[in-house]
Order: structure tokens, then C-alpha cells, then sequence
């Protein structure tokens, strides 16, 4: 694949990384709300949308800790988008590579 086309699928990636850890985060947030104050327990719908919202977020997750928070809370957002950027362009390149390998014309000699 070209450098250019890579580029694009890496960035498209990352834009659907993004828009859907975002999505897991803020629906997992949403339906935990109404029960957050009250003794009834989260109700179960909340696991897939927690565990994807967990796992999408990994490896930046284990970048950021307390001490981050407290000295750089401005790095939340960089951070976010860093990591969706490293998943964006890993994904990409997986399927380069995969693709490459799969679909190689064998050399003339």
C-alpha cells in the first residue's frame, strides 16, 4: 500500500476509534446516573457498554494515574485522542500488513 493511502485509512480509524469509545463512555455514564445516589444496584445493560469503554481505552489508560491527574489534568483530552490515534494507525497497519501477505503476487523471474 502506498504511504498516502495508509495515512487515510490510519486517520479513518482513528476517527471511528474515537467516536465509538467515546459513545461507550458517555452511554455507560448516562445509564449509570440515575442509580448513582440510590441503594438499587446498576442495572446489568451497563457491562458490555463499561467493558468496551475499559478496553478501548487501553493502552492510555495505564498512562494515566493519579499523579498525572493531579499535576497535568490538561493532558486528559491529548491523551484520548493519542490513543486513538495509536489504535487507529495499528489497525491500519495490521491490515496492511495482512492484506500484503495475503494477496502478494509471487515475483517473475
Amino acid at each position: 500500500m502506498k504511504q498516502t493511502t495508509l495515512l487515510i485509512w490510519g486517520f479513518f480509524f482513528s476517527f471511528i476509534h474515537a467516536g465509538m469509545a467515546l459513545y461507550c463512555i458517555v452511554t455507560s455514564f448516562g445509564i449509570s446516573m440515575s442509580h448513582f445516589d440510590s441503594a438499587m444496584p446498576f442495572p446489568t445493560s451497563i457491562e458490555p457498554f463499561s467493558f468496551f469503554a475499559g478496553t478501548l481505552s487501553l493502552p492510555g489508560r495505564l498512562i494515566w494515574t493519579r499523579w498525572v491527574n493531579e499535576t497535568m489534568p490538561f493532558m486528559e483530552w491529548p491523551l484520548f485522542f493519542a490513543n486513538s490515534l495509536l489504535w487507529g494507525f495499528g489497525t491500519s497497519f495490521a491490515l496492511s500488513f495482512l492484506l500484503n501477505i495475503l494477496f502478494s503476487r509471487p515475483s517473475r523471474s
